[in-house]
């Protein structure tokens, strides 16, 4: 995360859509300090958070100012209702996302689920809870680098999808992912 002492961020949330990358390099040369990918269930005519991810890193990356990339000093935020799992977090951030939002996990986690349960939970148990999701989280994550071979989360990690391959992956989504397909080095 690119965040400067003394001041606010502001970020723009985006719904994931066909013009989200074109929305994210506007923000950029708006200089605000990044964009929130959400990936809403109910958004008509949305891309996959996977792919619309990729696509904003990737136009991010294509334009310069002052001749570096506006992706240099903008960030992406990665969040949808899918994202659960250590794995998600690791793919989503080797395809561009800065951070990743992890709500439904956490959700899930202090054992939260319809509108009832809120009046059950102790404040106390939700800290543990959440606490114990963010260490296993942290841990799991630091297995994947270790396993892919990253040193760095933030500097060898982000937006680096020569860290993933494809497996029965439509050669469409593949392609606008920019990753090989399984097998190739």
């Amino acid at each position: 995360m690119h965040l400067q002492a003394g001041k606010r961020p502001l970020y723009l949330r985006l719904e994931c859509s066909e013009s989200s990358p074109t929305s994210a390099v506007d923000a950029a040369l708006l200089e605000l300090d990044g964009v929130i990918l959400d990936e809403d269930r109910d958004c008509a005519g949305r891309l996959e958070l996977e792919v619309a991810t990729s696509e904003v890193d990737a136009a991010l990356r294509k334009v310069l100012r002052e001749g570096l990339p506006l992706r240099t000093n903008f960030d992406v935020i990665a969040m949808g209702e899918r994202v659960r799992l250590s794995s998600d977090v690791f793919k989503l951030c080797a395809l561009g996302a800065d951070a990743v939002g992890i709500s439904t996990a956490a959700t899930l986690a202090v054992g939260y689920e319809k509108e009832e349960d809120a009046s059950l939970l102790d404040e106390e148990q939700v800290k543990d809870r959440l606490e114990n999701l963010m260490l296993a989280t942290g841990r799991e994550i630091k297995l994947l680098a270790g396993a892919a071979g990253v040193s760095s989360l933030f500097t060898t990690l982000v937006g680096n999808r020569e860290l993933l391959r494809a497996v029965d992956m439509e050669p469409a989504v593949r392609r606008r992912l920019r990753i090989k397909p399984a097998g190739l080095g």
